[in-house]
């Protein structure tokens, strides 16, 4: 065999694994098939509202990541969005407000992400304070046991 031949073969081996192994990637492990998934959506629609409520988010001793998601987009007012840990500690927050006058259109978008492998069990809270806000606000969240 000539050496043209054998790099072309060894080539061929090399490509084939290479697309086989990046086939195998996208496919989950036996063991993350067996697991138990859970996503929630909640859209929250207000307008002129200035009344704070929590949405609960209840993390069992089970889970083995938790997802959070929050996006909000107001055209009036102020929203304060504050997500606390089952011992009530602050995880993170955020605000979006206005700031233009009432003659022009305004958005204003704000995000918040959260990943966390062995989460805290127990109830997380998410805080929602809106003033004079009209807007909408997005919570995903997403729980593998």
């Amino acid at each position: 065999m000539s050496t043209k031949s054998i790099y072309l073969v060894l080539s061929l081996i090399l490509s084939s694994q290479l697309v086989f192994g990046q086939q195998l990637s996208g496919y989950m492990s036996t063991t993350e098939a067996s697991k138990t998934a859970m996503d929630l959506q909640r859209s929250i629609l207000f307008e002129n509202d200035s009344k704070s409520e929590e949405i609960i988010l209840e993390v069992n001793p089970s889970t083995k990541r938790f997802d959070l998601s929050i996006n909000a987009t107001i055209n009036i007012g102020e929203l304060t969005v504050e997500v606390y840990d089952p011992q009530n500690t602050k995880q993170g927050n955020f605000t979006v407000q206005t700031q233009l006058s009432s003659n022009k259109e305004e958005l204003v978008t704000g995000n918040f992400r959260k990943s966390l492998r062995e989460p805290q069990s127990g109830q997380w809270k998410v805080k929602i304070i809106p003033d004079k806000a009209t807007g909408k606000m997005n919570i995903q969240t997403a729980i593998i046991e």
